[in-house]
């Protein structure tokens, strides 16, 4: 009975050292490859691209300067964002709806 209760507290230890070491370092590598994507998105967006805010505003790109974007959101309607606030683009309406 007690080789049972060695060998259940090896798994317990081995089970919380999994958990505890190699979980984080699997998470960083895929928080670090999905932040790659975002970079590499965000350097593609060139002008007059539809594009989608991270508070869901779409709007078209009208110029591009360091961090910032101008963005036309409707007619007469201008406004300056920072670039990590571009979620996405909207391929839909930059392939003109197809």
């Amino acid at each position: 009975m007690d080789m049972w209760k060695i060998i259940l507290w090896i798994l317990i230890i081995i089970l919380c050292v999994l958990y505890l070491i190699i979980l984080p370092i699997a998470k960083r590598k895929s928080i670090k490859r999905q932040q790659e994507q975002v970079d590499q998105m965000h350097n593609n967006i060139t002008v007059n691209d539809s594009v989608i805010l991270v508070d869901g505003i779409k709007g078209t790109v009208k110029k591009i300067e360091d961090d910032e974007v101008q963005l036309l959101i409707s007619k007469n309607t201008t406004i300056t964002v920072k670039l990590m606030g571009i979620a996405g683009t909207d391929r839909k309406a930059a392939d003109g709806g197809e």
